[in-house]
């Protein structure tokens, strides 16, 4: 797979990090998108792979999944990778700028549709300039000309009219001096919403409830989860569960992930429908062995007889 790897990389707070670091974060990048990023990070594979020693694979990985106080991002306090279990990694920020990247193709398809129907206008309206119609400005009337001709002369014949005396002037054609207005008497600019304060407004008189902020202990357990499935549904539930199967079901929600992680994205469930079903209380050992056996469950369904074999 591939992965686009952003000019900011190179010029932010990872300046100075070595080489080992940037040949791991673009392996992170270009196979982040197999699993939805989630990743797999063996120094002994990554020694081999990119030319380095284990030594310093490992160092790598330690300084991705360390915090970084300079860093742009807030999640995780800058780390760039979770560490799940075992060589499993989650990429932080994966589908922040899965977002920014689609922006960025659907802009340059625009700028594409766009080239292409100004040629195509250009092309339409390409005539000869013996073919185009000047459009003339029309003459002026001579009658109207000695109107406002007129009409300035008289004007200008005409003497100023004095301002009366209390009005504040002299009598004599001096403008009276200027009246001080207090700023607070001035008629006040109507202050312009901002875009978040229309939608919110719009929001209420629609009846829409707002969105919730989410709490700091679910921005961390929604990091360890293979993410998939409405964020805000996912929230809600785990507002309300108990204080103990929340425990629990933080305890168990890392070893899940790593489980599901061996699965095909379509077949993972959604953490919504897994937070309901009290997921965490499942068999893990019966999901694990399903990973190991990528079979298992479509051997009929792919025409295999397990007692032949084929």
């Amino acid at each position: 797979m591939w992965g686009p790897l952003f000019a900011s990389t190179f010029e932010g707070s990872m300046i100075g990090a070595g080489a080992p670091v940037f040949a791991i974060w673009s392996y992170c990048i270009s196979k982040g998108y197999e699993r939805e990023g989630i990743i797999r990070l063996n120094p002994k594979i990554l020694s081999v792979v990119i030319g380095l020693s284990e030594e310093d694979a490992a160092r790598a990985i330690e300084f991705l999944c360390s915090p970084d106080s300079s860093s742009a991002s807030v999640e995780d306090d800058g780390a760039r990778i979770v560490h799940l279990g075992g060589f499993e990694y989650a990429i932080v920020n994966w589908q922040k700028y899965q977002e920014l990247i689609k922006r960025e193709l659907r802009l340059a398809r625009d700028r594409e549709r766009k080239q292409r129907e100004r040629a195509a206008t250009a092309d339409s309206s390409d005539v000869s300039a013996e073919q185009r119609t000047v459009r003339k400005r029309p003459k002026k009337s001579p009658i109207r000309e000695d109107e406002m001709r007129e009409e300035k002369r008289r004007e200008e014949r005409t003497p100023p009219i004095s301002p009366p005396l209390d009005g504040g002037g002299t009598g004599d054609g001096e403008a009276p001096p200027p009246v001080l207005v207090a700023e607070d008497a001035l008629p006040k600019k109507k202050k312009r919403k901002t875009q978040e304060e229309g939608a919110a407004e719009v929001r209420r008189k629609l009846g829409i409830p707002e969105r919730p902020k989410y709490t700091p202990e679910f921005g961390a357990f929604w990091l360890r989860t293979w993410r998939k499935g409405s964020k805000m549904k996912s929230f809600r539930i785990y507002e309300a569960m108990e204080p103990a199967d929340r425990e629990a079901c933080e305890a168990a929600v890392q070893e899940w992930t790593g489980a599901y992680g061996r699965r095909e994205s379509q077949t993972r469930p959604n953490v919504t429908t897994w937070l309901n079903d009290r997921g965490w209380e499942n068999d893990l050992e019966a999901e694990l062995e399903r990973g190991r056996d990528p079979m298992k469950g479509k051997r009929f369904q792919g025409g295999i007889d397990p007692e032949l074999g084929w």
